[in-house]
């Protein structure tokens, strides 16, 4: 065959493997089939699925496809357009689906690598740190505001937040020996103020000079104190019944559920006295004020109009409550 400049040479296109090619083995000219030269490389067909390359300098890897599904640039970044799955953990406890960021600090924490999942309702998550004493640390903004360690979770900074209605803390797993308990969750926490007012049809105009109340409010226990003082009114019906309006939350509705009432620094009042006992009406925002009286049977009679002073400054009352609301 005459010798020819690779350029002359015709194409081939389809190789099949049993092309052959010379190569020098120890100064001897042999020839080999391409399957055989490349079988123990571990190349196979157009791809490389095993072996070393050696001498090979990148300054970029793709997967060479219009969708680019992994692209590694030259400042060794990583972008994954599509999903990444880690496998879990393998039976015998082998780790096979752990990515770990090494630890920069001498306490073993992470320090200067972070990972950011963009596209949520805040814009970015923190990170899940776990250290080398297996504490998992949740930072943002260097921050650090939860820690889960072998005893305790720990809010750092901030609240806890339960982000739904109705939800809470469960405590279930608590023994609750033979009680019957209609729930262990504590699904609500409220302190605030109120408004108290005296409500009576044997009232006409009342102008107060004290109208205070505040209230806190641990699941569907209402605590309840308030203090009201006129400087003047009008009685139009003495014997009109007289409560005190304006609670914070309406009381449960169950016949049987019962409040408690204690009062103190009462002043201006008139006979038959102060209002000394009293309950708050089911299914209203309501608290009936009672007179304790020595009366044989009978050691309480309704609190009536007839009971204000109508001086400046006549009437003052201190008062707490305490109730169960639905």
């Amino acid at each position: 065959m005459a010798d020819k400049k690779i350029s002359e040479l015709t194409e081939l296109t389809t190789p099949d493997g049993t092309e052959e090619l010379v190569v020098n083995d120890s100064g001897v000219s042999k020839k080999v089939q391409i399957d055989n030269l490349i079988a123990d490389n571990g190349l196979s067909g157009n791809k490389i699925d095993g072996g070393t390359i050696s001498n090979f300098t990148s300054t970029g890897i793709d997967d060479n496809a219009t969708s680019t599904a992994i692209t590694i640039d030259s400042s060794e970044n990583i972008q994954l357009s599509g999903s990444t799955t880690i496998s879990p953990n393998t039976a015998d406890g082998t780790d096979n689906g752990v990515i770990t960021i090494a630890g920069g600090g001498a306490d073993g924490h992470t320090r200067g690598s972070s990972i950011v999942v963009s596209g949520n309702e805040s814009g970015n998550i923190g990170l899940l740190l776990l250290n080398t004493t297996n504490q998992i640390r949740n930072n943002t903004g260097g921050i650090e505001r939860l820690r889960i360690d072998s005893t305790n979770v720990t809010v750092q900074t901030g609240n806890l937040v339960i982000g739904t209605s109705g939800k809470g803390i469960d405590f279930s797993a608590v023994s609750d020996g033979s009680r019957s308990v209609s729930s262990n969750v504590l699904d609500d926490y409220e302190e605030g103020t109120w408004t108290p007012v005296y409500t009576s049809s044997g009232l006409g105009s009342i102008v107060y000079d004290i109208q205070n109340g505040s209230y806190t409010k641990v699941g569907n226990m209402v605590y309840v104190d308030g203090i009201l003082r006129t400087s003047s009114l009008t009685i139009t019906t003495a014997g009109a019944e007289t409560k005190i309006g304006g609670l914070p939350f309406t009381a449960q509705s169950a016949s049987g559920s019962v409040s408690s009432i204690s009062t103190s620094l009462q002043a201006g009042w008139v006979a038959p006295g102060a209002p000394s006992m009293g309950s708050v009406n089911n299914n209203t925002t309501t608290l009936t004020l009672r007179v304790g009286i020595d009366n044989g049977d009978l050691n309480y009679t309704n609190f009536f109009a007839s009971s204000f002073g109508t001086g400046v400054n006549a009437n003052r009352i201190y008062f707490s409550v305490a109730y169960r609301t639905s």
